[in-house]
């Protein structure tokens, strides 16, 4: 018994299937529809990947931003002239007259940079008393920077 294929239509109570082939324009317009949809994601990849660049890049600003309020040179930059001011000598030490009575602060700021290094600075805040004595010393060392944990300083920075 031969059957006959025909579209939509019935024989003997059984459907049977269309079978189309594919054109060679529908391959074409398959295969230019992939390459843009490719070229349109590499697309948003670039645009996603400079704003992640811009997004870090605000976030680093933000973050030296942030820290300079946590830095001894954050409170320096807000203290008023000074009542009196010395220079030390080439190997640190300064000499400087106060009352014999009454409790002073010495405010002292140094910055030494080495051949084209960025400058080091170091500030110290530090509490001075002669107590009705002559003379006293106030040592300002690495052990009692404004950034340290050292019990002298006055103020205690992430420096």
């Amino acid at each position: 018994m031969a059957r006959q294929l025909t579209r939509g239509r019935r024989w003997a109570g059984k459907s049977e299937p269309y079978q189309q082939s594919v054109s060679s324009n529908d391959a074409r317009n398959a295969a230019y529809a992939a390459k843009e949809g490719t070229k349109a994601a590499k697309d948003a990849v670039k645009t996603v990947e400079k704003a992640a660049d811009a997004a870090r890049e605000r976030y680093r600003h933000l973050i030296r931003e942030k820290s300079f309020y946590y830095c001894a040179a954050f409170y320096f930059s807000h203290l008023r002239s000074p009542i009196q001011t010395v220079e030390t000598d080439g190997d640190g030490r300064f000499a400087m007259e106060v009352p014999r009575t009454g409790a002073f602060v010495i405010a002292a700021h140094g910055e030494r940079s080495l051949l084209g290094d960025d400058p080091e600075r170091y500030y110290w805040l530090q509490a001075i008393s002669l107590e009705g004595g002559q003379q006293g010393a106030q040592n300002l060392s690495n052990s009692n920077l404004t950034r340290t944990t050292g019990t002298s300083s006055l103020i205690f920075t992430e420096d």
